[in-house]
């Protein structure tokens, strides 16, 4: 008798195992199909509100460097943004539309960022959480609007994050594998837009803690330190080198750089600088934070939002 019971038990709790292990197995699977879904769904309805017409000078620019590539043109502005040109290059072989072709390459690249999002998010949360964080990133007002544009702000964004996945990686097991890949990474970002550069400094940081396991493992310094700072110039230099070429040499590509730098942040762009140039550094800094990114950025000098983010806020 007390064999059947036992015999029983184990079976119940053997079966008990495998229904647990099931539920699991399905939340596993139910959680990236969902994703899945979700993702298919944004494309789908991204595709179908693609603005046909450049809408501002910025965007007139990008889409003329399909036709003719000319830096001192302004086709498009300086940095030039290679990798996003040939991105749109390739689309536009299967769509005439040089707007299109822009647009359809920020929402694939948008798209395919929703994979190292999702794979950060599982590292700290759960899959029903991983899938909201994924969904509330893909659907972000500003991202959204960036990505049905020709500017490379949306495929920056989507390159950015492939970039902190890699970036993470490497943090967690450093190696000269995943080292290159951050590398890589980060060469196209900065080819895709340069606004991002400041991310730069996690390089410095993955330097540091390769340079604390190099050391534990009592591995030669100088030229693991070297090798690391050639791989980053190289990939940086692989469109650098390109646009210095196609304005016929590196001190025409310099001069450029500095005559646009020099106008676009301060004359003709109607930058901070020539803005406010009576004001204080105080004076701009508040104009600054207070009332070009709070009262009009965020709260679009609207009343009714500013007490509704103090009221979430407290």
């Amino acid at each position: 008798m007390r064999q059947r019971v036992q015999a029983g038990g184990r079976s119940g709790g053997t079966r008990g195992a495998s229904r647990l292990d099931n539920k699991m197995t399905l939340k596993s699977v139910a959680a990236p199909a969902f994703l899945l879904v979700g993702v298919i769904l944004w494309v789908v309805y991204s595709l179908l509100h693609r603005s046909p017409y450049a809408a501002s000078w910025d965007e007139v620019d990008f889409v003329l460097a399909l036709d003719r590539f000319d830096l001192l043109a302004m086709q498009p502005h300086f940095p030039g943004y290679p990798y996003f040109v040939m991105g749109a290059l390739a689309v536009r072989r299967f769509i005439p539309n040089a707007v299109y072709a822009f647009e359809t390459l920020n929402i694939g690249l948008t798209a395919l960022a929703t994979i190292p999002i999702w794979l950060l998010a599982r590292r700290m949360l759960s899959p029903l959480w991983s899938v909201l964080t994924v969904l509330i990133v893909l659907t972000a007002p500003y991202l959204w609007l960036q990505s049905v544009r020709p500017m490379s702000e949306a495929a920056g964004i989507a390159l950015l994050w492939w970039f902190l996945w890699s970036w993470w990686r490497a943090m967690e097991r450093p190696s000269w594998g995943r080292a290159t890949a951050v590398l890589f990474a980060f060469g196209l970002l900065m080819g895709i837009r340069l606004s991002f550069a400041p991310f730069g400094l996690a390089l410095v940081w993955l330097l540091a803690v390769s340079y604390v396991s190099w050391r534990r493992q009592g591995k030669r310094l100088w030229p693991r330190i070297v090798l690391f700072g050639a791989l980053a110039a190289v990939f940086q230099l692989l469109w650098v080198a390109g646009l210095a070429l196609s304005e016929g040499g590196l001190l025409g590509f310099i001069q450029l750089a500095a005559a646009f730098t020099a106008g676009h942040f301060s004359e003709w762009g109607g930058g901070v600088a020539s803005a406010g140039s009576e004001l204080s550094f105080a004076e701009r800094a508040l104009r600054f934070a207070g009332d070009n990114v709070l009262w009009s950025g965020m709260f679009v000098r609207s009343t009714a939002l500013l007490y509704a983010a103090a009221g979430l806020l407290f």
